[in-house]
């Protein structure tokens, strides 16, 4: 298999898991919904963060792939921004929604 078509499969698995997370991210939030806790939800959130994650691995090794190898040290340090700057918007996503909440409890 030469280069060209390599860098065409990884892009198309790659958009194959943003369908996959766009049609899995609906049915997983009225998971939310099952019992009386949010565990659900949070089983179907990781599930989607880990396709997205792979796509964007996909997306990344496609787009570095040069001269028939990889560079590595490109790769992970991607992967790690990506990681970082996920969990960067996670945490503080719920931080602004524990704040939201103290103050609607506190009445202002």
């Amino acid at each position: 298999m030469n280069q060209k078509n390599t860098i065409r499969i990884f892009i198309l698995l790659s958009f194959l898991c943003v369908v996959g997370v766009f049609l899995m991210s609906g049915a997983f939030q009225s998971m939310a919904y099952w019992g009386n806790s949010m565990v659900w939800y949070w089983v179907g959130a990781v599930i989607t963060y880990l396709i997205w994650l792979i796509g964007i691995i996909l997306l990344v090794l496609a787009v570095t792939k040069k001269n028939g190898s990889y560079n590595l040290s490109t790769i992970v340090s991607n992967v790690i921004f990506l990681v970082l700057f996920t969990l960067f918007i996670v945490v503080f996503i719920f931080l602004l929604m524990l704040i939201i909440s103290r103050q609607a409890r506190m009445g202002f």
